[in-house]
C-alpha cells in the first residue's frame, strides 16, 4: 500500500463532494493526474514539491513502473481514507495537511531591481520558445512563431491590466489560453505567472481571475485549466510560491535559487511562467506598487 505524506487542504472535502469514482487522466514518472468530475487531483512525489490539489506520496515512487495508464478506474473509500488507483491502494490516513501556498507577501521589496535580476536569470538559464524570443534567437519555425506570439500577447494583456481596461483583459486572456504545445501551453504558463505576481502582492486578481475561471475549462487542456482555475482561487505550486515570494519580498542572492528551481520545471513551463512573473511585476511597478 502506498502512503500519502501530505494532502492539499481541498482534496479530502472534494473527494467526498465529487463522488466515489474517477479515472486516471495522465501518467508520468513522478506525477499521476486523477480526473474527478471537472477537476484533477494530482498524485506526486517529493521531487516535484507540493502541487495545488495534490497528494504527495512517501518514498521513491515511479508511476510508469507501477503500470498506471490513462483510463484506469480510481475509487475513494472514505471509511478507509483510501484511494484505489487501479489495483494500487493509496492511504491518506496518516497524511499531514500540505503547507498552504498563495500567502501574500507582507512587505514588497524593490520590484524594479528584482525584475531586472529575474529577466537576467531567465535569459541565461531558461529554455523554450519564449526564452528564444527574449534572447532574440527565435527563427521562423511554427514553434518559434508561437513563442513570439505568446510573448507579444502577454505584453498586450499586461498593458490592458495597467490601463484597467477590462474588455481588453478579457480579449487578452482569450487570445493566450491554449496557445502553444503540451499539457500546459506557453500562453497558459504566461498567464499563470502573471496571476501569481498580482495575487502575492495582495492587490488581487480582479477581472483577470474572473476571466481565467470562466474561460480556461473550455479553452485549453484539462491539466492546464486545472492549474489556472486553482490559481484563480489563490493556490499555486511550491516552486512558483518560492520564486514569487522571493521576487516580491526578497533581494540579491536570496532570489537566485528559487528562480532557478522554477526555471528547471518541465520542458519550458518554468521559463514561460517566469516570463509571466516578469510581466506581472511590470504591472505592479506601473501601478506604483514599489516599496
Amino acid at each position: 500500500m502506498l502512503q500519502a505524506a501530505l494532502v492539499a487542504e481541498r482534496v479530502r472535502s472534494w473527494l467526498d463532494v465529487l463522488g466515489p469514482a474517477g479515472h486516471v487522466h495522465s501518467v508520468f514518472r513522478r506525477v499521476c493526474n486523477l480526473s474527478w468530475g471537472e477537476w484533477l487531483i494530482t498524485l506526486h512525489t517529493i521531487e516535484t514539491g507540493t502541487l495545488p490539489n495534490g497528494v504527495m506520496l512517501c518514498g521513491d515512487v515511479d508511476f510508469l513502473e507501477m503500470g498506471l495508464r490513462p483510463g484506469l478506474p480510481v475509487g475513494w473509500r472514505p471509511d478507509e481514507a483510501c484511494l484505489y488507483v487501479g489495483d494500487h491502494p493509496v492511504s491518506l490516513l496518516r497524511a499531514a495537511p500540505a503547507p498552504a501556498g498563495g500567502r501574500m507577501v507582507a512587505k514588497l521589496a524593490d520590484l524594479e531591481a528584482n525584475r531586472a535580476l529575474l529577466f537576467d536569470l531567465v535569459r541565461r538559464g531558461g529554455r523554450g520558445t519564449i526564452w528564444a524570443q527574449l534572447n532574440r534567437a527565435g527563427g521562423g519555425s511554427a514553434r518559434d512563431l508561437a513563442g513570439k506570439s505568446a510573448w507579444e500577447r502577454g505584453r498586450r494583456l499586461c498593458e490592458s491590466l495597467r490601463r484597467g481596461d477590462e474588455r481588453a483583459v478579457r480579449s487578452g486572456v482569450a487570445s493566450l489560453l491554449g496557445l502553444g504545445e503540451g499539457l500546459t501551453p506557453s500562453g497558459d504558463d504566461l498567464i499563470l505567472g502573471t496571476m501569481a505576481a498580482l495575487h502575492y502582492s495582495g492587490r488581487g486578481l480582479g477581472v483577470l481571475g474572473d476571466c481565467v475561471a470562466l474561460l480556461a475549462r473550455e479553452a485549453t487542456t484539462q491539466v492546464s485549466a486545472n492549474y489556472l482555475r486553482l490559481a484563480a482561487l489563490g493556490e499555486f505550486s511550491s516552486r512558483l510560491d518560492g520564486a514569487v515570494t522571493a521576487l516580491l519580498g526578497g533581494s540579491g542572492g536570496e532570489l537566485r535559487e528559487p528562480v532557478l528551481r522554477l526555471l528547471d520545471h518541465g520542458h519550458s513551463s518554468g521559463t514561460d511562467t517566469a516570463a509571466g512573473l516578469y510581466l506581472g511585476m511590470s504591472v505592479l511597478i506601473a501601478r506604483g506598487v514599489v516599496a
